[in-house]
């Protein structure tokens, strides 16, 4: 009665795939060929369920994430259903093969949203703050709101994660698509209308778009539009604003 290959069997086997002469699978591992078969069943089979749980599986909140899914920077594709601020937003998560999948009704409205929603902290551009625990507003902080709001609100997305930052978001660049052809990225759209500037914190995420960030940053300066249009003097950006106000608290 033939042998059934043993777990030794098959990592020589894949062994010699990687490493044998011309790369030629053999079978002389295997004395029943329908046990080689079986075996190359098998692995197709859970290839073809690992593709499909990644083509159907919806990520619920950012910390339903695989970690792998961040570091290989994979996109992240869905619907935003609402923009906390000027850099910041939550999206409804469609996979692959969801992504033509209408949104529940219950889920385009704000009762529980963060509950079956990513918020995402838009990589590489500081917005002026909202009023939040009882701090004031930045000037522009509203403007800077409805901007994005009018960039991305109930429009089909793609993310490309970087990190979570230290309040589980996911940062990383969105990109929308403008009349389904032409694709746009909303960091630079922001700093283009004059209602952001380059995020200088830590753990800065650029991709690979810094400089023509500042080049949108610098051009948006010098035509003075959006927040820009405030004086020199009474300018406070948006990391020296948070800066400020973690000094209040502390004193």
């Amino acid at each position: 009665m033939p042998q059934i290959p043993t777990s030794q069997d098959i990592q020589s086997w894949i062994t010699d795939k990687i490493h044998g002469k011309n790369g030629i699978i053999s079978t002389e591992k295997f004395p029943n060929s329908s046990h080689f078969y079986m075996l190359i069943g098998g692995l197709s089979t859970g290839i073809l369920i690992m593709g499909w749980r990644a083509g159907m599986q919806r990520y619920m909140t950012a910390a339903h994430i695989p970690p792998n899914v961040i570091t290989k920077q994979r996109p992240i594709r869905g619907w935003v259903v609402d923009v906390g601020d000027g850099d910041n937003c939550r999206i409804y998560h469609t996979p692959l093969l969801r992504w033509f999948g209408r949104i529940p009704d219950a889920f385009k409205k704000r009762r529980g949203i963060s509950s079956y929603t990513i918020n995402v902290r838009l990589a590489g551009v500081d917005a002026p703050e909202a009023s939040h625990f009882g701090n004031p507003s930045q000037p522009f902080s509203k403007e800077a709101r409805e901007c994005l709001t009018r960039i991305l609100k109930d429009k089909r997305v793609t993310v490309v994660p970087y990190r979570k930052d230290q309040y589980g978001r996911i940062v990383g660049m969105v990109y929308y698509r403008k009349w389904g052809i032409f694709s746009h990225n909303a960091s630079e759209d922001l700093l283009k209308a004059g209602f952001a500037e380059v995020y200088v914190g830590d753990q800065a995420e650029y991709g690979d778009i810094l400089n023509t960030l500042k080049k949108l940053e610098r051009n948006a300066r010098q035509k003075r539009i959006g927040m820009w249009s405030q004086s020199k003097s009474s300018y406070v950006s948006p990391q020296e604003y948070k800066k400020n106000i973690r000094n209040t608290h502390q004193d």
